[in-house]
């Protein structure tokens, strides 16, 4: 909501969902009274593609927009037919961007296992084991919860190849990096 307050604007409606037990006829019911422009979605992808699912099928064409937590081929699995235009935050460039050392050495890697196309999904995870690996060395020779910590506090621009990284104990964002990706009709992310 502060993006909101921010530039002065109203959603057109904001719900909450249980998470244990997803019901979205409240949403369908909003999103056919209101026609929104877009509905901002966050969840599980398992619970957003049951809301795609149950918006589309009620009739309502309206885009649908997600965080990266969602950037994976299962995800776009489970939307099946309901995947074209589905917006996709991105924390990471592209998964095709291979000027990008990070995303080189991640596509080389994937291909020697036999993975054929990386995804945005393994884009974060690879620079998250990146990160991981770096603050275990730092860590030292009696690894612990506090010196894990430690270390990761004080990463300071580590290059994950191409990109840089950095943490403090009053900032753990790590990466100013957003870009979008839009899910086209066979479930593919193009950006």
């Amino acid at each position: 909501n502060r993006g909101f307050t921010a530039t002065k604007k109203e959603p057109v409606f904001s719900l909450k969902y249980d998470r244990a037990k997803p019901d979205f006829a409240e949403l369908v019911k909003q999103a056919q009274a209101s026609n929104p422009q877009a509905i901002v979605f966050l969840g599980s992808g398992i619970a957003m593609a049951e809301g795609v699912k149950a918006v589309r099928t009620a009739g309502v064409r309206t885009q649908f927009v997600t965080l990266s937590n969602n950037a994976s081929g299962g995800f776009a699995k489970l939307l099946g037919d309901y995947a074209a235009g589905t917006v996709v935050t991105q924390v990471f460039p592209p998964e095709r961007n291979t000027s990008l050392k990070m995303i080189r050495e991640l596509t080389e890697l994937a291909q020697a296992k036999g993975v054929k196309e990386v995804s945005p999904a393994m884009v974060e995870g690879f620079a998250a084991a990146k990160v991981l690996t770096e603050a275990l060395t730092r860590a030292g020779s009696n690894v612990t919860s506090e010196s894990i910590t430690r270390a990761l506090n004080g990463l300071r621009k580590f290059d994950l190849g191409g990109m840089e990284i950095s943490f403090s104990p009053n900032d753990h964002t790590g990466i100013n990096y957003v870009d979008i990706s839009i899910l086209d009709g066979s479930g593919k992310f193009r950006r």
